[in-house]
């Protein structure tokens, strides 16, 4: 991250994160099948079959559950059952009429880039509505726009991160920014993997979609609950007017540090767009093949 003489967070605060050093492969050492299966890679993972361990076909991974904002843990997955087919595929783009199977994390055997391996049948539950806490991975933080608290700079979410120990379920550790991702999501592989990543701890970002932002509110293990007073003023003028307000209703026991109304958005370095604005790269691969 940036070398700022101001930094937004408290270093107290920051302590308590791990570094990233995990994500590069090459400096730690470890074999490249090691480094594959503790670094998961969420838009590699997407689509992919889900099978139970007699063989039975069940569908494609839709998208991923997470809970407790201080360790995002991921607590079960979204399956996209596979009588749905094409209708299905169209209406998770348009965001409506999807009906997914859930399934919880310990029912998962084995979780790789070729396909999801269950212990046995999951209960029939078709609901994708997360539930407390929870929030979508690919839904709510993909492909959506995060806001840096530490670099300050609004950027858009290529791909989310995950680490993995052995026997135990991903931890969101991470999102990368970068227009390597991009490019392979894009069919471009061998020239995406030539771009450098540009990572984003997730003690480090403020989530913008609708979900995202009411989860962090809502919890205390949030960044935002620790930023100081100027880090909040550059958080209020990045984000929608929407949600400054809301962040202002939150910590009204803090009004004495906070403007009396949302302020115009900053010109940090990335936004050109709404916060809350989505670009789905399928599109683009779709007017590509016209």
């Amino acid at each position: 991250m940036k070398d700022l003489s101001a930094p937004l967070l408290c270093q107290s605060a920051r302590a308590q994160w791990p570094d990233l050093t995990h994500f590069r492969r090459i400096s730690s050492g470890i074999s490249r099948h090691a480094y594959a299966a503790r670094v998961l890679a969420l838009h590699r993972h997407l689509g992919r079959a889900v099978v139970t361990a007699d063989g039975d076909w069940l569908g494609r991974l839709d998208d991923i559950v997470v809970t407790d904002l201080a360790r995002p843990t991921a607590t079960a997955l979204l399956v996209r059952p596979a009588r749905q087919g094409r209708q299905s595929r169209q209406s998770h783009q348009s965001g409506e009429g999807r009906q997914s199977l859930r399934v919880d994390w310990d029912l998962v055997a084995d979780f790789t880039v070729r396909e999801v391996t269950l212990k046995a049948h999951p209960p029939a539950e078709s609901t994708d509505a997360p539930r407390d806490q929870e929030f979508l991975l690919r839904r709510d933080l993909l492909d959506t726009q995060v806001i840096d608290v530490v670099g300050r700079r609004v950027a858009r979410v290529s791909d989310v991160l995950l680490h993995r120990e052995s026997g135990s379920a991903p931890v969101v550790t991470a999102v990368d920014v970068g227009l390597g991702v991009v490019l392979q999501r894009l069919g471009l592989r061998r020239l995406g993997r030539t771009v450098a990543p540009q990572v984003i701890a997730w003690s480090d970002l403020h989530m913008t979609s609708d979900r995202g932002h009411e989860v962090q509110l809502r919890s205390t293990d949030a960044v935002v609950h620790r930023l100081d007073a100027a880090a909040l003023h550059e958080l209020l003028a990045a984000v929608r007017s929407t949600d400054a307000a809301d962040i202002i209703e939150v910590f009204a026991h803090r009004a004495a540090e906070l403007p009396p109304a949302p302020t115009a958005r900053a010109h940090l370095p990335g936004a050109t767009h709404s916060p809350g604005h989505r670009r789905r790269f399928g599109a683009v691969r779709r007017r590509g093949r016209r």
